[in-house]
């Protein structure tokens, strides 16, 4: 589970292990929602969170009179909730929407909807959804070269890669900001988990205490990463919920396959700077539910690769490669369930 403020609006992603129903109740004159569970008593211990805007004030899980229920605790500033189930019941979206707001619902992404108007003249996208993460932000530079900062060059270049992607492939491509702001792990992943995205793409820049370094490298999650947990032989209590920070284990095996794509196109056209495809506890791509990678690129303390990372040409090239190795990658994963 995960809350995320978007807008006007601040949306609560709820993903289960297995069909569930939810019965949203309001409480205006307490400022309180209840979505109750239609299933056996849930362990509140099993995930936390803990979110507070203009909106909530608190989420918490009760269980004390043998019904689960998710309780959240609202301001005087939610006008309207709107509940929407998706995946078979298995992902819900509850948006808490703002008094002096039109009482507009926020779209469940388009691959989980119902019945979907398809243009039949166009490809089937088969990601529909991109979200490109520019690391580090606001007080966290990243590292630093003589001319230019980690945080400045990552969202350079995710803002070029947005560009490329949306003409190319005709997609959605959220980045998970847009100006320089500091943002944790965690809600990084959510903007790609909350969005339903097919491929979530984290730039970053290399630093070494050599400055003759120039490798690079494609990151994807350790494989055994969060490995004493296991859903087999967990009591169907404890499987209702999964724990956020496996959310990478659904899609592992395809971030292994996108890796080695970006591996492969980038070879050809950024030769002598390595791209090894290397593994990792990465935070920023344990919670991410869809496929997920991050790319690496060259060392700041290089002064030659530095140089060349601030060039709009080699920017250009660098940015037209990963968009070819997402449209290879789309060409080759089965198409979203509608």
């Amino acid at each position: 589970m995960n809350a995320q403020s978007l807008g006007p609006i601040t949306r609560l992603t709820i993903r289960c292990g297995a069909p569930i129903n939810l019965d949203l109740r309001r409480d205006d004159q307490n400022n309180r929602a209840t979505l109750v569970i239609d299933r056996t008593p849930v362990d509140p211990l099993r995930e936390r969170i803990d979110h507070k805007d203009r909106f909530v004030k608190a989420i918490s899980f009760d269980d004390s009179d043998g019904t689960p229920k998710i309780l959240l605790d609202l301001t005087n500033e939610v006008g309207d909730i709107k509940l929407a189930a998706a995946d078979n019941n298995r992902v819900f979206f509850v948006d808490l929407i703002r008094k002096t707001e039109p009482i507009t619902e926020s779209p469940v992404p388009a691959e989980l909807a119902t019945s979907p108007k398809v243009d039949a003249t166009q490809p089937e996208r088969k990601v529909r959804t991109i979200v490109i993460d520019p690391g580090h932000g606001g007080i966290d530079s990243g590292a630093k070269g003589a001319s230019i900062s980690e945080k400045d060059l990552t969202l350079v270049l995710a803002r070029k890669l947005r560009a490329l992607l949306q003409m190319r492939l005709g997609a959605t491509v959220l980045l998970t900001r847009d100006s320089d702001i500091a943002m944790d792990n965690e809600a990084r992943s959510a903007v790609a988990n909350n969005n339903q995205a097919n491929l979530f793409i984290s730039l970053h820049a290399g630093f070494s205490a050599n400055p003759t370094d120039a490798g690079s490298s494609v990151f994807i999650m350790k494989e055994d990463f969060g490995g004493k947990f296991t859903t087999t032989t967990s009591s169907p209590r404890d499987q209702l919920f999964l724990p956020w920070y496996l959310g990478y284990r659904a899609s592992r095996e395809a971030s292994a396959r996108a890796a080695k794509v970006l591996q492969e196109e980038l070879l050809k056209t950024v030769p002598g700077w390595g791209f090894p495809v290397r593994t990792a506890p990465l935070a920023v791509l344990s919670s991410a539910t869809m496929p997920a990678l991050l790319l690496e690129i060259g060392n700041l303390n290089n002064p030659v690769n530095a140089q060349t990372l601030t060039e709009t040409g080699f920017q250009n090239r660098l940015v037209g490669t990963i968009a070819d190795a997402v449209q290879r990658f789309s060409e080759s994963q089965p198409a979203p369930a509608n």
